[in-house]
């Protein structure tokens, strides 16, 4: 049978077949050379003519962008161009004999098949859609075959992407779909018979699986496969890293897929369990990790068991809680306030905004909080240290976590241990550590203003010089390390009487409300605050403050260096320590007992109002007494002391103080002695001394003082100006009065105490004689022995008479002159 023939011009033609079998050719067949089809502009239009099985044309388009159609079998090749190709096809009726053929060749090509047609996109990047009906009988009838570039496949039995990155859509009764070489995109989502393969063979490819996919192999590379709404059969991930990703996980098996994703819609769903349950008892089909995206609306809380794989899991927007087993996993908190917890593996834990709760099992586990973040939790059963630049606030030993060493980062965290002996560091920023309730902790603070909670005695707390101003709360008895730049310890609030012993830095040391003992540690400038309750207070350094409000129990300071209490401070007792050497203890304007100890001691009750208690102990002790209520104790034989009178005075009886003077700097007092035998001395103003009982030894230094010797033989020296030497009684004894200038001082009479008629204010009679054995007076009359042994002596008769039954009461010097205007009668 011979074909018609019809040929074109090298111009764009209208070619139209007729109904036999034809043979067309786009372009001036006839006349061109060998293999010279025409030019680029020669656009053709070529519809072939009706005819019937087995006739078929034959149609070429040669070069240009030729539209062609075919209206029932034969072959077209398109030729070089962009070509559009549409074609019938015979294997309706006989599927083997492939007789509809249609090749796009050269050119971007756009090609569709009638049922049974077979197509080629040949070169460039073509567009190739099969017929939406199948052969009947045996599903082997359009074979679509993209060739070179990046091609798009629609429908048909067969596809074939061939090389390229090509996109190929399984249609109905599509069968199989092989992606070829390149970085294809298979999908068989809009199947309507269940049975079709896909296969992504090399390159990366993405296969789309859903109702009808019975087996989806992406071959070599890394490739990804998603599901939509029904389930996948079969997935065979081949080589390469693949990942599956699918919203319900409706999967009947898979293997050699390292990642799975997949969204839970809502958590209570059967599908979502079905997820879980797919993925928890697969053990052998993942081989690498899982993920999960939560999509619910609220609160989702899911537990998975991936045997070692690695799970990526999104969070809503609401409180998630997210558990994985012991695969190297990634949880997405989201919003809201999330409690996740990766399980075993060394996971990465993104929290997300809200108040989140993360629970760490690995130290390679990673927990990352953004700045503006909420106060976030990590509850650490292993060894961890939080990643640098996370704002996460709290950093806690896990319940029955023991000996763990947990780190924060550069900004402020609070780190807790559990009931092992854990080690605590803050690093960077204003960190707050507390070692929990047991173990011997050990915290080191870092830099920043650090806040260490103590436990136990034996707890280590580490504080670098110039690491911040750090304090420790201590709840137990508890002594500073030394080396330790710790500025703040403090006794933690409602814990009873505690022992806060300081270092050689400058500590701050607050008591609380129970009988507390402070002891400042050392050389360092400290201060001591002693709260309620009866505190004992140590000081070191006598820079050393101790501050206690009034009303808060009676309180002591022990100094083993001279120490002055600080004004305003209710401080009870000031007392020296054992064994320290003489010191100088100042009392303050409230009572203060101040102590001595066996050195030399200065003691001060400070003036004010208080009335103080000084008690020096051994030593020779000085005493400086500036309030007249303030009591100086010495026992007898405890040294040779003296008293420093800054205002009138009078020794206590019992008390051997060996001196009593007036300050230097004081104006004339009264000081008293006492039964002892003292050394009274006045000072710089109108002083008057007595010497009470025993033989004292009185001297009023400058002006006009008044001296008086009381009961005993005593000694009295008026010094500088016009001085008053006074006798009360003759049973007094016999004073010695040292310097009695005649003229100037005066020898002051009670006559009370002398009797034989003086009169206060009246004038006395003296009498002088070598021998008063001789005098005879007819009254009451004073007698100065002038002369031999006894020159210097002067007697009070009281009776008159024969002197002989006169009685001396003083001494002055041999040869002092005496006069009857130097006496003056007082009542």
């Amino acid at each position: 049978m011979i074909m018609p023939t019809i040929i074109g011009t090298n111009n764009p033609d209208i070619l139209f077949g007729t109904t036999e079998p034809d043979v067309i050719y786009g372009w001036d067949f006839a006349n061109n050379a060998p293999g010279d089809e025409g030019p680029a502009t020669d656009n053709d239009q070529i519809e072939a003519g009706p005819n019937s099985f087995p006739a078929a044309d034959l149609i070429y388009g040669g070069a240009g962008d030729d539209t062609v159609t075919l209206a029932f079998g034969g072959a077209v090749y398109g030729g070089d161009g962009d070509d559009a190709i549409s074609g019938g096809g015979l294997d309706l009726f006989s599927p083997s004999l492939h007789f509809t053929q249609l090749y796009g060749g050269e050119g971007n090509d756009t090609i569709s098949g009638g049922g049974g047609a077979d197509l080629y996109g040949d070169a460039g990047d073509d567009s190739l859609t099969g017929a939406s009906l199948y052969d009947f009988g045996a599903f082997i009838g359009d074979s679509l075959h993209g060739g070179d570039g990046n091609d798009t496949l629609v429908g048909g039995v067969e596809l074939f992407g061939d090389s390229g990155d090509d996109s190929l859509n399984a249609y109905y009764y599509t069968r199989t779909a092989s992606g070829g070489d390149g970085n294809d995109t298979l999908s068989a989502v809009n199947n309507i018979l269940w049975g079709t393969i896909l296969s992504g063979d090399a390159g990366d490819d993405t296969l789309y699986g859903s109702f009808g996919a019975y087996l989806l192999d992406g071959g070599d590379g890394n490739d990804a496969f998603r599901g939509d709404v029904d389930p996948v059969t079969m997935i065979v991930g081949g080589a390469g890293v693949d990942s599956f990703v699918n919203p319900v996980l409706l999967i009947d098996n898979f293997s050699g897929v390292e990642n799975l994703f997949t969204s839970l819609q809502t958590p209570a769903t059967p599908q979502a369990l079905q997820a879980l349950t797919t993925i928890a008892y697969a053990p052998n089909n993942l081989t690498a990790g899982v993920s999960l995206d939560l999509l619910a609306p609220g609160t989702v809380n899911l537990t998975t068991q991936l045997f070692g794989r690695s799970a990526i899991i999104q969070g809503t927007d609401g409180g998630d809680g997210i558990t994985t087993s012991n695969g190297a996993d990634t949880l997405n908190g989201g919003a809201g306030n999330d409690v996740l917890n990766g399980g075993a593996g060394a996971d990465t834990m993104n929290g997300g905004a809200g108040r989140d709760y993360y629970y760490v099992d690995n130290a390679g586990d990673v927990v990352n909080e953004a700045v503006t973040g909420e106060s976030d939790v990590v509850y650490a059963s292993a060894h961890y240290a939080l990643k640098a630049g996370q704002e996460i606030e709290y950093l806690v030993a896990n319940a029955g976590a023991v000996g763990l060493n947990l780190t924060g980062n550069e900004r402020a965290n609070a780190i807790f241990g559990g009931a092992g002996s854990d080690t605590l560091n803050g690093a960077g920023g204003n960190d707050t550590l507390d070692g929990g309730g047991g173990g011997n902790n050990v915290m080191n603070g870092g830099a920043g203003d650090d806040f260490c909670y103590v436990n136990s005695g034996s707890d280590i707390v580490n504080e670098a010089v110039g690491g911040g101003r750090d304090t420790v709360m201590t709840s137990v008895s508890y002594m500073l390390r030394a080396g330790q730049e710790i500025e703040v310890l403090r006794v933690a609030a409602g814990v009873p009487g505690l022992s806060l012993i300081g270092n050689e830095f400058a500590n701050t040391i607050y008591a609380g409300n129970g009988n507390d003992v402070l002891v400042d540690g050392g050389g360092g400038h400290d201060m001591m605050y002693g709260g309620a309750g009866n505190d004992t207070c140590y000081v070191n350094n006598g820079s050393d403050v101790v501050y206690e409000a009034v009303g808060g129990g009676v309180d002591t300071v022990i100094a083993s260096v001279g120490y002055m209490l600080r004004a305003g401070q209710e401080i009870e007792v000031l007392r020296a320590a054992a064994g320290a050497p003489g010191l100088s203890l100042v009392g303050n304007a409230f009572a203060n007992t101040i102590l001595g100890r066996d050195g030399g001691d200065a003691l001060d009750d400070g003036g004010g109002a208080g009335a103080d208690i000084l008690e020096g102990g051994a030593g020779n002790d000085f005493y400086y007494v500036r309030n007249a209520g303030s009591v100086v104790y010495e026992a007898v034989g405890g040294g040779t002391d003296s008293v420093v009178a800054s205002v009138n005075y009078a020794l206590n009886a019992g008390q051997e103080g060996e001196t009593l003077r007036a300050a230097s700097n004081a104006p004339g007092l009264s000081l008293q002695g006492n039964e002892i035998n003292n050394t009274i001395l006045g000072g710089a103003g109108k002083d008057t001394l007595d010497g009470g009982a025993g033989a004292d030894l009185l001297n009023g230094g400058a002006d006009n003082d008044v001296l008086i010797g009381g009961a005993g033989d005593d000694t009295l020296t008026g010094a500088a100006g016009n001085d008053a030497f006074v006798f009360t009684s003759l049973s007094n004894g016999i004073d010695v009065v040292m310097d009695f200038a005649s003229g100037a001082d005066r020898l002051q009479i009670s006559a009370s105490g002398f009797g034989g008629g003086l009169v206060p204010g009246g004038a006395a009679t003296l009498l002088t004689a070598a021998d008063i054995a001789s005098v005879n007076n007819a009254a009451g009359a004073f007698i100065y022995d002038n002369a031999g042994a006894n020159a210097g002596t002067l007697y009070w008769d009281a009776n008159g008479g024969s002197g002989a039954d006169a009685q001396a009461f003083a001494r002055l010097g041999a040869t002092t002159a005496l006069a009857a205007s130097d006496f003056t009668i007082v009542a």
